[in-house]
This record gives structure tokens, sequence and C-alpha cells, in this order.
């Protein structure tokens, strides 16, 4: 192959194409499921993680890619992906934060590390780095806000009153 510079493939972004959105949701399990062996998860609660995550994903889906909602796609996304953990541990007596967890590790990179690092790569100006850090404080703003909304709405499953929770 490497032999014949001609028989190289063209690697232009003009002829590349990239991979269709419906494999996302081919892949989405598989990667929710490995995230939870990844970090420890019980198995018990792998059917509970990729449920949340979807819910999560599929709002995520609908508004940052399809609608194109950049400010309000990271926030509703973490408020339902916090909701659809806190109802699962009102329900089920699961741990919520144990059913948030994959979910939250698909959100922040879906939200700031790809955006992050084609500005970085794009952009030839010297404040694509501050751009980055805009971004990424953006989005872990946004996360907090919505899985705070989301805990204010439906609470966790414990003791109904919290230090951190109060006026």
């Amino acid at each position: 192959i490497f032999s014949k510079p001609e028989r190289l493939p063209d690697l232009t972004m003009a002829t590349c194409s990239p991979v269709s959105q419906w494999w996302w949701w081919l892949a989405f399990p598989v990667s929710i499921l490995s995230i939870c062996f990844i970090i420890n998860v019980h198995p018990k609660n792998w059917h509970a993680c990729v449920l949340v995550a979807g819910a999560m994903f599929s709002v995520f889906w609908v508004l940052f890619i399809h609608l194109g909602l950049r400010l309000i796609g990271p926030v509703v996304s973490a408020f339902v992906l916090g909701l659809t953990a806190n109802i699962w541990s009102k329900v089920f007596g699961h741990n919520a934060y144990a059913t948030m967890l994959p979910g939250m590790m698909i959100l922040v990179p879906g939200s700031v590390g790809v955006r992050g690092i084609m500005t970085m790569i794009s952009s030839a100006a010297n404040n694509s780095s501050t751009q980055l850090v805009a971004q990424m404080i953006q989005t872990s703003l946004s996360i907090m806000l919505g899985l705070f909304a989301s805990s204010f709405v439906i609470y966790p499953r414990g003791k109904k009153q919290s230090a951190l929770l109060t006026v």
C-alpha cells in the first residue's frame, strides 16, 4: 500500500462523509454499558443506567443536534437526566447517583469536548483557548443548573431536608 502513493485513499473533507446518526442509537447502549462496566456499577443497575441515559440522550439529540439550541440543550438534558434518575430512585429504591453517572459521562463530552477541540484545531486566532474555557464553564454551569433544578422537582431518595438545599 505504501509503496505506491497513488493507491492511498483521498482523506480530504470534501470526499469524507460522516457516519449516519442512526448508528449513534445502535452504539449508545453499548457505550453506556461499557461506562457502567468501567466505573463498576452493579449489574442490577445497568438497565436503569441505559434507560435514564437514553432519556437524556434523546432530549439532547432533539434539542442540541436537530433544533440547534446550543445554550439550552445541555440544561434541559441534565434536567431530564436528574429527573429520570430521581424518579427511578423513588420508585425502585436504587441510588440515583449510580444511575445518573453514566449519563453525565456521555453528556459532558457531547457538550464541550468535540466543539472545544474542533475550535482549537480549526481556529488560527489566539482566542480559541479562551473560547474553550468559556465553553467548559458554560457546560459545567448548565449541567449543574439542570441537575440542581431536577432535585427540587423530585427530591432523591433519602433525607427530606438537607443543609445544602435549605434557604
